[in-house]
Formats: C-alpha cells, structure tokens, sequence
C-alpha cells in the first residue's frame, strides 16, 4: 500500500529573517530600558552614600573620639559612594554600546560579554545577600554587645527565634514563594535582609532586634532556596551539578570576606557602617535578580 508523498514545508527564509531581526531589535530596546534602569539605581545608590556622609558629619559628636569616630565613618561612606560610581559608569556605558550593538549589528565581543555577565545574575545576586545575611549570623552579636551593651544570653535567646522559625515554617513559606515569580522573590528575599539589619542603626531596642531577626529569617527562607532552584532551572540537563555548583562557589566565596569586614568594621568601632551597608548592598542583590531571563520567572 502507497501513500500519497507530500513535500514538507519549508518556513520561508525572509519571514524567518524577518523575526530574527524583530527579536534583535526587541533585545535592543531591553538594553536601552535595562540601561536606564541601572542609570537611575546608580544614581540613587550614590546618592545614598553621600547623604548618609553628610547626616553622620553633620550630627553632634559626643566623647573625646566622637568628632575623629565620625569623620572616620563619614569618610567610609564617602569613598563606598565613589567606588560605587566608577563601578556604576562603566557598567551603564557597556550596556548602553551593547544595546546599540544589537539595534546596529555590530560589537558581538561585546555583546557576548555583556550577555555572559548577566548569566552571572544568580551567584552574583546570591553572594550579596549572603554578605548581609552573615553580618545577622556571626556579627551582630558582636556588634551589640560591644557597642549597644547587649549580654551575650540575651542576644542568644534572641537568636534562638530564627532556628526556631526556619523549623516551623520553611516549608509553607517555600511552597507559598514557589507559587509567584522567582525573580520578584529572590529580590523581596535580598531586600528583607538588608532592611531587618538597617532598621537597628537608629536604635537596637528589644522589640526592634525581636522584629529585626523575624524579617532576616524570612529573607533567608526565600532567598537560599530558590537560588537554587532557579539554578537548577536554568541549566541544561547535563549541566545541572554545574549550576548549582557556581552558585554553591558565590555562597562559600562571600561568607568568609563577609564576616571579616563586618568584624573589622564592628573593632575598630565603626559598628553602624556595617548596618547602613546592609541596604544599598541588598538593593544591588534585588537588581542582579531582576535582570533573570523570564523563563527563570
């Protein structure tokens, strides 16, 4: 028995060139908005150091080291704002000829390089939040005992509230994260830490500290979980291990410098930098996760 033979289809080529061109065209404007987008975050971000120097130069020293304690600290958060917009410029102006790259086919070194960055998003993102998350775990203590008078049992019993947490209530809080956007989870993770230590740099009372290590648990709960899911999801079959790997490096790798900075900075008695940082340093942490792709979404 024959069957009548009938010729496949071949998609048209012009129509198939018209849509890569569509689709170039369409990653060249998310260049520009993206560009614009890290413009105004870098602006604020500058901003915000600059002002935080200002506020501690100008507020009123008390003690015989008050005035140098202040200078030193307005001059930390000075030179964070600086090293910020030499970061933040070339990054703005790589993506900006990126973007035009695309719109005008041309620079492919540089749009490789831009767009192997920003396959960087899940550990770069996951290794700033693990650098606010461990001035929680093995800072904070420190810090307020030394500079907020703090017993060591206190902070302890208060401490205790976070295993406790985590034990009770990861599973729920992981199944009602899975069910919205990872990228819109992983930066409400980054953005609850970095606020749950910068609301104790105005005061450390109980009930604030009680909140403080409530908010940072949750940050936690969402954040290492879903980092890694979301690794595992973006890789090739083959490549999982692989994936997840890299983010296990960004964890290891931003742990140890971490706490050596918090340590340093808590004495030498600059303990407040170390809370005011846990902000901006979370904000750039949500930032590097917004830019996942949307199947990571």
């Amino acid at each position: 028995m024959s069957y009548p033979y009938y010729p496949q289809q071949m998609p048209d080529p012009a129509a198939v060139r018209s849509k890569d061109e569509s689709d170039l065209n369409t990653l060249g404007i998310l260049h520009y908005c993206w560009t614009g987008l890290l413009g105004c975050s870098g602006l604020g971000m500058v901003a915000y150091f600059i002002m935080i120097a200002g506020v501690v130069a100008s507020t009123p020293s008390h003690g015989p080291h008050g005035a140098h304690d202040q200078e030193v600290v307005a001059g930390i958060m000075g030179v964070f704002g600086i090293i910020m917009g030499i970061v933040m410029i070339p990054m703005f102006v790589l993506h900006l000829l990126a973007g035009a790259g695309l719109r005008n086919r041309t620079r492919y070194v540089l749009i490789l390089v831009m767009s192997g960055l920003a396959c960087l998003s899940v550990p770069l993102g996951t290794g700033l939040g693990i650098m606010v998350y461990v001035q929680f775990d093995s800072v904070l203590g420190v810090f307020l005992h030394r500079e907020r008078g703090y017993a060591l049992a206190t902070w302890g019993l208060v401490f205790a509230i976070s295993p406790i947490l985590v034990g009770l209530t990861q599973y729920p809080v992981a199944r009602i994260a899975g069910r919205h956007s990872a990228r819109a989870m992983l930066a409400l993770g980054a953005l609850l830490e970095g606020i749950a230590l910068f609301i104790l740099w105005p005061t450390s009372v109980l009930p604030v500290l009680v909140v403080s290590v409530v908010v940072v648990t949750l940050g936690e709960m969402i954040l290492q979980p879903i980092a890694a899911t979301v690794a595992a999801g973006l890789a090739p079959e083959q490549l999982r291990g692989s994936y997840e790997a890299v983010v296990g490096v960004a964890f290891a790798a931003s742990w140890a410098p971490g706490v050596l900075a918090g340590l340093w900075l808590v004495g030498s008695g600059h303990g407040e930098v170390m809370l005011i940082l846990a902000l901006p340093i979370s904000v750039l942490a949500a930032l590097c996760f917004r830019t996942l792709p949307p199947c990571a979404a």
